[in-house]
Formats: C-alpha cells, sequence, structure tokens
C-alpha cells in the first residue's frame, strides 16, 4: 500500500472493484429499463429504453477497455472520468422522464 492508505482498491485489487461497481452500475441501469416496461404509465419509455441502453453498452464498452489496459492508472483514470460523465448525463436525462 502506498502511503499506508487503506482502500477498497488496495485491499480487493483494482480488477475486483471495477468489476463489483461496473456490476452495481448495470444493476443501476437495468432497474430503469424493467421499471418503464412494467410501469409505462409512469415513465416514458421512448426516452427511458434507449438511453439506458446505449449507457449500459457504453459502461461495458469502458470496462472492456480497462481490462485490456490491465487496469493501469491511466485507464482506471480515464474510467473514472466516464463514470463521471455517465452521472452527469443522468442528471440531464431527469427532466425528459
Amino acid at each position: 500500500m502506498k502511503h499506508n492508505i487503506r482502500t477498497f482498491a488496495a485491499i480487493f485489487g483494482p480488477k475486483n472493484i471495477a468489476l463489483l461497481g461496473t456490476g452495481m452500475l448495470f444493476v443501476n441501469y437495468m432497474v430503469p429499463i424493467v421499471a418503464a416496461i412494467y410501469m409505462p404509465h409512469a415513465f416514458k419509455r421512448h426516452v427511458i429504453l434507449p438511453a439506458h441502453s446505449i449507457l449500459i453498452l457504453l459502461l461495458f464498452s469502458q470496462f472492456k477497455k480497462l481490462e485490456k489496459a490491465n487496469y493501469t492508472k491511466e485507464a482506471s483514470t480515464t474510467f473514472h472520468t466516464f463514470l463521471w460523465k455517465l452521472l452527469i448525463f443522468e442528471f440531464l436525462l431527469i427532466p425528459f422522464i
């Protein structure tokens, strides 16, 4: 551990933490898709289904890039930046739901 700082990535490894975070975001994006399918009166399907489907594809694409780069610091930084962009996109999507 560098500088004696204990983080989840230092304890469990960057691969496991990236996989856990990606899995959690996958579930986070699947829930609105399922909700839009089963409760069409509460959500705008034509917005939620394509938007969250695209977000899932982009998420897995970026995760694969991180995996191919063998979880280097630069790749991890790029992945982390991408996660922030996903969050911003979600906030921008809220008025259209």
